[in-house]
C-alpha cells in the first residue's frame, strides 16, 4: 500500500509512536511508558514513498527492570498516521540485555539499585541532581556515565534557560 500518509513526529512524547518488545519465544508486549512528557501540537502529514527513511534517536529510560530483564528481544516500532487510520510497522532490531560482569559497572549498578527509584534513575524529571552528581563522582568510568552526563546537561540547560 504505497504511498502511505505519515508524519515526522517521531519523538516518544507524541501519541503516534508505539514500541513493542518481542521475546525469543514470540511473546509480544507493548512498552507502556515511553516518555514522561506529552506533546500536543498540530502535525503536518508527510507522504512516505518506497525507500523513504525517517529516524530519531531516543533513549528508553523508564521502568527499565520491568521492560528489560536480561535476555534477547526484538524491538519494533509502530507509527500511526495523523488521522490514526494507518499504521506503519518498522523492521525489528535484535537487542541483548546482559548484566555487567566487570567491577566498575557492577559497582555502578549497585549504586543505582540503592537509589529511591532505580527503575527510573535515568529520568531527568525524577532523579535529584545531587544523586546524579554523586554517581558521576563515584562511577564516572562506567558505561552509564554518559547517560547521567546527558541528564545533568538537560537539567542545567533547563535551569539556565528558565
Amino acid at each position: 500500500m504505497w504511498p502511505v500518509p505519515g508524519h515526522e513526529a517521531l519523538d516518544f512524547g507524541y501519541p503516534f509512536i508505539r514500541l513493542f518488545l518481542i521475546s525469543e519465544n514470540g511473546t509480544r508486549a507493548e512498552i507502556q511508558r515511553l516518555s514522561e512528557v506529552s506533546y500536543y501540537s498540530v502535525v503536518e502529514t508527510v507522504i512516505f514513498r518506497p525507500g523513504d527513511r525517517y529516524g530519531i534517536n531516543e533513549l528508553l529510560y523508564l521502568d527499565l527492570s520491568r521492560n528489560f530483564a536480561p535476555g534477547r528481544y526484538v524491538i519494533e516500532a509502530e507509527l500511526q498516521d495523523t488521522r490514526l487510520h494507518c499504521v506503519i510497522r518498522s523492521n525489528g532490531i535484535w537487542i541483548q540485555v546482559k548484566m555487567p560482569t566487570d567491577a566498575i559497572n557492577l559497582a555502578a549498578i549497585a549504586y543505582i539499585l540503592k537509589t529511591p527509584d532505580p527503575d527510573n534513575f535515568f529520568s531527568a524529571l525524577r532523579t535529584d541532581v545531587t544523586l546524579l552528581q554523586e554517581f558521576l563522582a563515584q562511577h564516572g568510568g562506567s558505561v552509564y556515565a554518559v547517560y547521567v552526563e546527558s541528564i545533568l546537561d538537560a537539567k542545567y540547560n533547563y535551569r539556565v534557560n528558565k
